[in-house]
């Protein structure tokens, strides 16, 4: 048997004790070893497991011989190996039962000590985190109220508008497209080739339907676009040495093709 914790636990009450040590009821109906089996197994406690398997083979062994037809002496011996296989069992539960309950108060103090620090961690943890995000917020509020940085007044489509000098949708050129706010450089070859093929545009709605600008830049632009209802001809301008345009088509000859 292992020795008792030198540690003591205080008591629960005489019911707790009562209600742990009903396990003591198998010794007394001769069958010790379940009493073993049972708080070795709770416990994990090898030393009670191994004493459960002894009486178990001695109590196996004893009433084999009994069940045999033996004369009146070997009974007697029988007998009194039975009594003294009881009593020892019963000694032994009691002897056990103060270790047993101590290792439950031990067990049950190390399992509220357990929860109790996961709760200060958790304690800690919380308050780390409130203090971490009010250093945060107070940084924050400091560097706003920097003087050296001035927020930027959002300006108005109109005031946007100001320095966009007026456009003529239907005469300038791919470039002068580009230039404007929104409109990137594949946009405004995708207006100057659908301005070819349909001679021109006949709004500017069309137009933003056609570049697909978003609505800030379509206020923007609203006041500075013209369309003139002219017939469209070729941009001069974006053709290279190869006849193509600025989009890599063809465009269309204005004049006679001469023969050489």
């Amino acid at each position: 048997m292992s020795q008792i914790p030198t540690q003591r636990y205080p008591s629960k009450g005489c019911l707790w004790e009562l209600l742990h040590s009903l396990w003591i009821y198998w010794t007394l109906t001769f069958m010790a070893f379940i009493s073993f089996f049972y708080i070795g197994s709770k416990m994990r406690h090898r030393p009670w497991l191994i004493w459960g398997g002894v009486y178990l083979v001695v109590f196996i062994l004893i009433f084999s011989f009994v069940d045999q037809d033996q004369n009146e002496e070997s009974n007697s011996a029988i007998g009194g190996i039975l009594t003294l296989y009881w009593l020892g069992s019963i000694v032994h539960a009691f002897v056990a039962r103060s270790e047993y309950l101590q290792m439950l108060l031990r067990d049950e103090a190390e399992t509220q000590r357990y929860y109790r620090e996961q709760y200060y961690e958790q304690q800690r943890a919380s308050q780390f985190a409130g203090e971490y995000q009010a250093r945060q917020q107070q940084q924050g509020r400091s560097a706003f109220s920097d003087h050296s940085y001035t927020a930027q007044p959002k300006q108005s489509p109109a005031a946007a508008a100001a320095d966009i000098p007026m456009t003529d949708i239907n005469t300038c050129t791919v470039n002068e497209l580009a230039a404007l706010p929104g409109v990137t450089i594949v946009m405004a070859k995708q207006a100057y080739n659908y301005r070819c093929e349909h001679n021109g545009f006949s709004s500017t709605e069309e137009f933003f339907q056609v570049t697909g600008l978003k609505p800030h830049f379509v206020a923007m632009l609203q006041s500075k676009l013209v369309c003139s209802h002219t017939s469209q001809q070729p941009d001069s301008s974006f053709t290279d040495d190869t006849g193509t345009d600025d989009t890599g088509n063809t465009p269309p000859h204005t004049g006679r093709k001469l023969d050489l």
